[in-house]
Protein backbone atom coordinates (compact mmCIF):
# COMPACT_ATOMS: atom_id res chain seq x y z
CA UNK A 1 0.00 0.00 0.00
CA UNK A 2 1.08 3.66 -0.79
CA UNK A 3 -0.43 6.37 0.74
CA UNK A 4 0.03 10.14 0.06
CA UNK A 5 0.51 11.72 3.62
CA UNK A 6 0.73 15.28 4.87
CA UNK A 7 1.93 13.56 8.02
CA UNK A 8 6.23 14.19 9.04
CA UNK A 9 8.44 11.87 8.87
CA UNK A 10 8.46 11.57 13.08
CA UNK A 11 4.19 10.73 12.49
CA UNK A 12 4.86 8.39 9.68
CA UNK A 13 7.44 6.33 12.16
CA UNK A 14 4.72 5.86 14.63
CA UNK A 15 4.62 1.55 15.15
CA UNK A 16 0.98 1.95 15.34
CA UNK A 17 0.01 2.63 12.56
CA UNK A 18 0.10 0.50 9.50
CA UNK A 19 3.33 -0.24 8.03
CA UNK A 20 4.93 2.43 6.68
CA UNK A 21 9.22 2.56 5.21
CA UNK A 22 11.19 5.61 3.91
CA UNK A 23 13.97 5.86 1.65
CA UNK A 24 16.31 8.47 0.75
CA UNK A 25 19.65 9.67 0.00
CA UNK A 26 22.45 12.03 1.17
CA UNK A 27 22.00 14.14 -1.62
CA UNK A 28 19.37 14.52 -4.79
CA UNK A 29 22.21 14.76 -7.37
CA UNK A 30 25.53 12.69 -8.03
CA UNK A 31 28.25 12.88 -10.50
CA UNK A 32 30.12 10.05 -12.16
CA UNK A 33 32.34 7.87 -9.85
CA UNK A 34 30.98 9.34 -6.28
CA UNK A 35 29.41 6.94 -3.85
CA UNK A 36 25.71 6.57 -2.90
CA UNK A 37 24.21 5.74 0.22
CA UNK A 38 20.76 4.18 0.75
CA UNK A 39 19.08 4.70 4.18
CA UNK A 40 15.84 2.97 4.94
CA UNK A 41 13.68 2.95 8.16
CA UNK A 42 10.42 1.76 8.99
CA UNK A 43 7.53 1.84 11.44
CA UNK A 44 7.86 -1.75 11.88
CA UNK A 45 9.82 -4.67 11.82
CA UNK A 46 9.76 -6.15 7.73
CA UNK A 47 11.49 -7.62 4.79
CA UNK A 48 12.27 -5.55 1.89
CA UNK A 49 13.67 -5.44 -1.50
CA UNK A 50 15.68 -2.93 -2.49
CA UNK A 51 15.89 -2.20 -6.42
CA UNK A 52 17.54 0.75 -8.54
CA UNK A 53 15.41 1.55 -11.94
CA UNK A 54 18.25 3.24 -13.67
CA UNK A 55 17.11 6.29 -16.28
CA UNK A 56 17.16 3.46 -18.86
CA UNK A 57 15.09 1.27 -17.36
CA UNK A 58 16.60 -1.45 -16.05
CA UNK A 59 15.45 -2.94 -12.76
CA UNK A 60 18.80 -3.30 -10.57
CA UNK A 61 18.17 -5.44 -7.13
CA UNK A 62 20.60 -3.61 -4.83
CA UNK A 63 19.52 -5.38 -1.38
CA UNK A 64 19.52 -8.47 -0.46
CA UNK A 65 22.43 -8.75 -2.68
CA UNK A 66 25.60 -11.58 -3.07
CA UNK A 67 27.36 -9.89 -0.52
CA UNK A 68 24.64 -8.97 2.09
CA UNK A 69 21.33 -11.74 2.10
CA UNK A 70 20.06 -10.47 5.49
CA UNK A 71 16.68 -8.35 4.26
CA UNK A 72 15.39 -7.88 7.31
CA UNK A 73 14.22 -4.49 8.99
CA UNK A 74 13.99 -3.74 12.63
CA UNK A 75 11.36 -0.75 13.59
CA UNK A 76 12.43 2.52 13.99
CA UNK A 77 16.10 1.88 13.09
CA UNK A 78 17.49 3.31 10.36
CA UNK A 79 19.42 0.95 8.26
CA UNK A 80 22.40 2.39 5.47
CA UNK A 81 23.03 0.80 2.05
CA UNK A 82 25.91 -0.22 2.25
CA UNK A 83 26.50 0.06 5.73
CA UNK A 84 29.92 -0.76 7.92
CA UNK A 85 30.87 -4.60 7.03
CA UNK A 86 29.65 -4.76 3.69
CA UNK A 87 32.00 -5.88 0.74
CA UNK A 88 30.20 -3.67 -1.55
CA UNK A 89 29.77 0.11 -2.76
CA UNK A 90 27.35 1.60 -4.68
CA UNK A 91 28.91 4.08 -7.14
CA UNK A 92 27.87 6.23 -10.03
CA UNK A 93 28.00 5.03 -13.37
CA UNK A 94 26.20 5.14 -17.04
CA UNK A 95 24.07 5.49 -18.14
CA UNK A 96 23.36 8.91 -16.54
CA UNK A 97 19.45 10.61 -15.60
CA UNK A 98 16.77 10.07 -13.16
CA UNK A 99 17.30 6.81 -11.10
CA UNK A 100 13.90 5.69 -8.29
CA UNK A 101 15.41 3.48 -5.46
CA UNK A 102 12.43 1.19 -4.62
CA UNK A 103 12.02 -0.31 -1.61
CA UNK A 104 9.40 -3.24 -1.25
CA UNK A 105 8.58 -4.01 2.06
CA UNK A 106 6.34 -6.91 4.06
CA UNK A 107 5.61 -7.82 7.70
CA UNK A 108 6.69 -11.58 6.25
CA UNK A 109 9.00 -12.48 3.82
CA UNK A 110 9.01 -11.19 0.66
CA UNK A 111 7.82 -13.70 -2.62
CA UNK A 112 10.51 -14.77 -4.87
CA UNK A 113 11.45 -13.05 -8.44
CA UNK A 114 13.57 -14.09 -10.92
CA UNK A 115 16.68 -12.36 -11.12
CA UNK A 116 20.06 -13.13 -13.15
CA UNK A 117 23.56 -11.90 -12.50
CA UNK A 118 25.07 -9.09 -14.49
CA UNK A 119 28.63 -9.73 -12.86
CA UNK A 120 30.62 -7.57 -9.19
CA UNK A 121 27.05 -9.02 -6.81
CA UNK A 122 24.70 -7.08 -8.70
CA UNK A 123 21.10 -8.70 -9.89
CA UNK A 124 18.97 -7.64 -12.73
CA UNK A 125 15.02 -8.33 -12.86
CA UNK A 126 14.44 -8.77 -16.40
CA UNK A 127 10.74 -7.88 -15.94
CA UNK A 128 8.25 -5.32 -15.48
CA UNK A 129 8.20 -2.99 -12.88
CA UNK A 130 4.64 -3.64 -11.98
CA UNK A 131 5.09 -7.68 -12.16
CA UNK A 132 8.13 -7.05 -9.64
CA UNK A 133 6.26 -5.03 -7.16
CA UNK A 134 3.19 -8.27 -7.38
CA UNK A 135 5.36 -11.06 -7.02
CA UNK A 136 6.94 -9.23 -3.87
CA UNK A 137 4.05 -9.08 -2.61
CA UNK A 138 3.59 -12.66 -2.44
CA UNK A 139 4.38 -14.88 0.55
CA UNK A 140 7.25 -16.96 0.19
CA UNK A 141 6.34 -19.20 3.64
CA UNK A 142 3.19 -20.22 5.64
CA UNK A 143 4.19 -21.14 9.25
CA UNK A 144 1.67 -24.14 10.66
CA UNK A 145 -1.15 -22.73 12.05
CA UNK A 146 -1.03 -19.47 10.30
CA UNK A 147 -4.49 -18.45 8.74
CA UNK A 148 -4.02 -19.16 5.28
CA UNK A 149 -6.59 -15.86 4.49
CA UNK A 150 -5.29 -13.37 5.96
CA UNK A 151 -3.25 -10.37 4.04
CA UNK A 152 0.43 -9.29 5.44
CA UNK A 153 0.71 -5.73 4.96
CA UNK A 154 3.10 -4.76 2.05
CA UNK A 155 4.46 -0.88 1.56
CA UNK A 156 6.61 0.44 -1.07
CA UNK A 157 8.85 3.76 -1.09
CA UNK A 158 10.50 5.32 -3.89
CA UNK A 159 13.05 7.74 -3.84
CA UNK A 160 14.37 9.80 -6.94
CA UNK A 161 17.85 10.62 -7.42
CA UNK A 162 19.67 12.35 -10.69
CA UNK A 163 23.03 11.08 -11.83
CA UNK A 164 25.40 13.00 -14.37
CA UNK A 165 29.07 12.95 -15.59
Amino acid sequence: MKLKTNMTPEQMMDPQLPLKVMVWTSKKEYKTGESIEIFVRGNQDSYARVVDITSSGDIIQLLPNAYRKDNFFKAGVTYKIPDKGDAFELKVTPPYGEDNVMVYASEVPLGGVELESIGQGLIRYRGLKSDLATQSRGISMIGTGADKTAGAEFYEATWSLKTSQ
